[in-house]
């Protein structure tokens, strides 16, 4: 599909936020093109048929650039496969009459970490921080609604999501920590079992590795196929440093558990790097673990806060980027990095980053010492 603005998501997948209110996708920035509308107070079926679904599918077909589109427009026009351009090779032969085959369920923001590069609005053990440090100027309002996101604990919306599995082709579970949630993903799965439909449907959940979730399991044999999302941002300590308060011992052997538990068992593992200001400089040593393990990973360039954003890399620090990443197949990745200069905004990195070592008694000055682990590697 060649055109530079449609997007098959319109056409196939519903998706709610972590406030729960309907969005365009997990990607979506800028202006809310739903105008906020709460999924307890709309039905799926209902919503996926209203005017608001309808402009969007009428204005990407018109040829019209949407500001929530932003992330995608921005990566293609560094070269990078966009998860606009990856959502139509998969589903581009529907764009034509809306049909729901995705669900992106985020269920929440309930989670047991505070990643340097998370916020109070995706997890909750932030929201303390938050409280204390001012770190990313969220009003009081806001943290108190932030410690409140329950709507998936009401009974309504898993009945309503009974109302559109039978067409369904892919649940997507997200969080926060969708491991936290366990309870109510079994509720799912043991639905699309009793309907008879979870063999027609293809699982993908995230999970941040510090939480066993083999006992989920025994769902794998139900359903199409299933895909583990694992977050490995960083070997060793730069992991402990960047998804504090994880311990590598402890995320690497769920991760080993999860990489045996898959094999020939209608399941597998996709590692996801979440690549930043953080770990650029470390991606090499990600890669080489994988590759150990046969493995491949997912990257998942970091776009807000954008002081973290790699673009934000000063020049002599892309440079020994660039001589790390040479001997890898991450052009794309290079050119993202290098095509536009943020380094204006390596100062707030630096003082955020002050702030946190100091409250989480981490290493003094923490990102020379992160400097120091990457380039002796």
């Amino acid at each position: 599909m060649k055109s530079k603005t449609i997007c098959a998501l319109p056409w196939v997948q519903v998706s709610t936020s972590i406030e729960g209110i309907y969005r365009l996708c997990c990607l979506q920035t800028g202006t809310d093109v739903f105008n906020h509308i709460k999924v307890l107070d709309v039905p799926i079926k209902e919503m996926w048929h209203s005017k608001e679904y309808n402009r969007v599918r009428d204005r990407m077909l018109k040829g019209e650039y949407l500001d929530c589109c932003a992330r995608c427009y921005r990566e293609e026009d560094a070269g990078l496969e966009s998860a606009r351009m990856r959502h139509n090779k998969n589903w581009g032969s529907y764009i034509s009459e809306p049909k729901i085959l995705l669900l992106d369920l985020r269920l929440g923001n309930i989670c047991n970490l505070k990643c340097r590069m998370c916020n109070p609005a995706i997890s909750t053990a932030w929201i303390e921080d938050e409280k204390k440090l001012s770190v990313r100027n969220y009003s009081k309002t806001s943290l108190e609604k932030m410690e409140n996101y329950d709507w998936y604990n009401q009974e309504s919306f898993w009945n309503d999501l009974t109302t559109v599995l039978d067409s369904c082709e892919m649940i997507y579970l997200s969080g926060g920590e969708p491991a936290l949630l366990m309870d109510q993903q079994i509720k799912l799965f043991d639905k699309c079992i009793e309907m008879g439909v979870a063999k027609n449907i293809e699982i993908e959940y995230n999970t941040n590795l510090t939480i066993d979730v083999s006992k989920t399991s025994k769902y794998w044999k139900h359903f199409k196929h299933t895909k583990i999302n694992c977050s490995i941002d960083g070997i060793g300590e730069v992991n402990d440093y960047i998804r504090y308060p994880s311990k590598w011992d402890r995320v690497e052997k769920n991760f080993l558990l999860l990489h045996e538990m898959t094999k020939g068992n209608n399941a597998h593992i996709n590692p996801v790097i979440t690549v930043q200001i953080l770990n650029i400089l470390h991606l090499n040593s990600i890669f080489e673990y994988l590759k150990e393990l046969k493995l491949k990973a997912t990257l998942n360039i970091l776009d807000e806060p954008n002081f973290y954003n790699v673009k934000v890399l000063p020049k002599n620090l892309k440079d020994k980027a660039i001589k790390r990443l040479s001997t890898w197949n991450v052009p794309e990745l290079i050119e993202y990095m290098t095509n536009e200069d943020w380094s204006h905004l390596y100062p707030k990195f630096l003082r955020e980053t002050e702030i946190l070592d100091k409250d989480r008694n981490q290493k003094e000055n923490g990102w020379k010492t992160l400097q120091k682990y990457h380039l002796k590697k």
